[in-house]
This record gives structure tokens, sequence and C-alpha cells, in this order.
């Protein structure tokens, strides 16, 4: 079996055992410049999710890749086609924990808690308007 089958086929088992959205192949595109990635990961690394690519050598320019990704707004990732040829859970575990549960709209896996959302404070924003008292 091919590499990369290897790696989707393990990310599938993790989905489903660890409990979130795999999905293999994943392609962008922007004008005429096409990417097809290995996998998208939702909901981890960016609010969309991690889109990445196994490598053996990791000696590939992924340069085009990262940039489609970012433009996309996605988190873009190059896992080892050897390390994540099969699925174990605790570093699959390590890796979804160093990307980061980063959607608002998503339920997380379990384990994974929400972002804060974060939003801007208005100067004076606790203080109370003041009332004058009539006589």
């Amino acid at each position: 079996m091919e590499s990369t089958t290897k790696v989707q086929d393990a990310w599938r088992t993790a989905a489903r055992e660890i409990g979130f959205e795999f999905t293999g192949p994943y392609s962008l595109s922007e004008g005429s410049e096409r990417v097809q990635y290995h996998g998208l990961v939702a909901g981890f690394g960016s609010p969309k999710g991690t889109v990445f690519f196994a490598s053996s050598t990791f000696d590939e320019d992924f340069g085009p890749a990262r940039r489609l990704a970012a433009s996309h707004g996605y988190f873009f990732s190059v896992i080892s086609a050897v390390g994540y040829g099969s699925f174990e859970r605790a570093p699959f575990i390590e890796t979804l924990k160093d990307w980061g549960w980063r959607s608002m709209d998503l339920v997380p896996p379990h384990g994974f808690a929400r972002p804060i959302k974060s939003e801007k404070r208005k100067a004076n924003k606790s203080a109370q308007p003041t009332r004058s008292a009539r006589g």
C-alpha cells in the first residue's frame, strides 16, 4: 500500500477514535494554481483546520502549498509519512494538541476546549454613566 494511502487511512482511524473531521485528499485552488493536499483536519491549527502533506524525505518545495493554504485561511503542516503511517493514539493526540483546537463553529473532540472568544473592550466599558440628582 502506498505511504500516502496508509497515512490517510491512519488519519481516518484517528478521526473515528478521537472524534474529529478528516478529509483526504483535500484540494485548494486559486486562479490557475491547484494543490491537492494529503489531508484536511477540520478545526485544528486554524478555525478552518490544517491541511497537510505526508513526506518521507522533507526535501520537497512546500512553499506554494503553504502560501495557498494561508491565503484560504488554513494552517499548513508537513508530517512524517513513516510516523503517521499507522494509528497509534498518543502521537496523534500530541500532534492535535500541538496544532490546537481553533474552531468556534465545530464541537471539539473530548479533551479539547473551544478557544476563548476575545473581544476588543472599549475604554471605560465598565464605567457606569452618572445620573444627576434633581433637587
